[in-house]
């Protein structure tokens, strides 16, 4: 199988500049698009190095919490310990809720089912398909559109109050 490191590579920093901006829009903080693509570059050289030799290292658990931290002080600054905690929490918050609603939705319309012996089966035609690369690149922009609504629809509920 070919891969295309620059499409995976530019497809990640698109996806990373985006949930910054989720995240900055969930909280409130100005938006400095500089910084946004700043710490989108940095979250990008974990997908570099997981072709390499230090792909090992890339997967591991404390080396991406760090990269997380450079990622969201990176977009947003450092002002004080808890200011940091919030944008992390929040920038995980936003990858987990997109990348949540892009697998469910993924897996409602990428399988297919049958029965057989009265048992349900599901076949799936794996993770490299055009189907699922299609799928992420149009996917991902429209759920995060919902998300950003839903966020807004928040914000304004409560300022009503």
């Amino acid at each position: 199988m070919v891969v295309y490191l620059d499409v995976i590579w530019l497809l990640n920093v698109c996806f990373d500049a985006l949930l910054l901006w989720l995240t900055a829009l969930m909280l409130k903080r100005p938006i400095v698009w500089w910084r946004l693509l700043a710490g989108a570059l940095i979250g990008s050289l974990l997908v570099v190095l997981l072709f390499t030799p230090f792909s090992a290292i890339a997967q591991h658990p404390l080396i991406k919490a760090a990269v997380s931290v450079l990622i969201v002080w990176a977009a947003f600054g450092f002002k004080r310990p808890r200011y940091l905690l919030e944008n992390m929490l929040a920038f995980y918050f936003a990858t987990f809720a997109v990348g949540g609603g892009m697998l469910a939705v993924h897996y409602v319309f990428a399988h297919q089912l049958s029965v057989r012996q009265g048992m349900l089966l599901m076949h799936h035609p794996g993770a490299g398909d055009p189907v699922s690369w299609l799928f992420v690149v149009i996917g991902f922009p429209v759920l995060w559109l919902f998300s950003r609504r839903r966020v807004e629809a928040i914000r304004e509920k409560k300022t009503a109050v």
